[in-house]
């Protein structure tokens, strides 16, 4: 019997890798040309692009043991992982918490904009020319307009100690057990980051006197002194 499992994009956090993702592979298996209906998936996204409908894109990385499928679609005009479902292989290991956490979400969709970005959207990402209350018209999306939307998708700025150190402290004076025993992981979804990237975060903020040394069994933080 072959294990499955399915996360839904309100549940998902992109993960930050530090690793070389080149090996890491994707086939888009989906080449509908949707009306960009946010039924459909679809959506305006940056740079004056619309996405026509979600698609399936197949992720290959050599470090998962499963078959991984996502579903792309527009979410905040942004590409955005709708839901991945992870599939154990005929006789390979059995679908893990361990392993799961090694998902990179956030890296798999640099490398679906990479695949898409070798044709230029193909007919999934388009460029609106013309609209009225009942048609669309677009066209296909030029080398530069392609160059704009993916810088678009792509995070930009640090992110500041002092914004990590009040998450933190926040998360710690929670009244739900789930958030204030795990406070780097609520950093995380806050931030949309991988845990092991906010843990750097906090550890960061720690240093710069933001917050209060690291005391096991202690029920808040205080902001430390200069």
């Amino acid at each position: 019997m072959t294990d499955e499992m399915t996360y839904r994009y309100a549940s998902l956090v992109p993960g930050r890798s530090t690793r070389d993702m080149s090996e890491v592979q994707i086939v888009i298996t989906s080449d509908q040309a949707g009306s960009g209906l946010a039924a459909e998936g679809g959506g305006p996204l940056g740079g004056g692009l619309f996405l026509a409908n979600r698609f399936e894109a197949k992720v290959f990385d050599p470090e998962i043991p499963y078959e991984l499928t996502m579903t792309v679609a527009v979410s905040g005009g942004r590409l955005a992982c709708e839901s991945l479902t992870v599939d154990q292989v005929p006789n390979g290991p059995a679908v893990i918490g361990t392993v799961l956490r090694s998902l990179v979400i956030d890296s798999y969709l640099s490398r679906v904009r990479e695949q898409l970005g070798e044709h230029k959207g193909a007919i999934l990402v388009r460029k609106v020319t013309e609209r009225t209350s009942t048609t669309v018209a677009s066209r296909g999306v030029t080398s530069t307009e392609w160059a704009q939307f993916d810088q678009s998708q792509r995070r930009t700025g640090p992110v500041k100690a002092s914004d990590v150190a009040e998450l933190y402290r926040r998360a710690r004076a929670s009244a739900d057990p789930a958030v204030y025993r795990a406070p780097t992981a609520a950093v995380a979804r806050k931030l949309g980051i991988g845990r092991s990237y906010a843990a750097r975060l906090v550890s960061r903020a720690r240093k710069e006197g933001l917050l209060g040394p690291a005391i096991r069994g202690r029920s808040g933080e205080q902001t430390a002194q200069r």
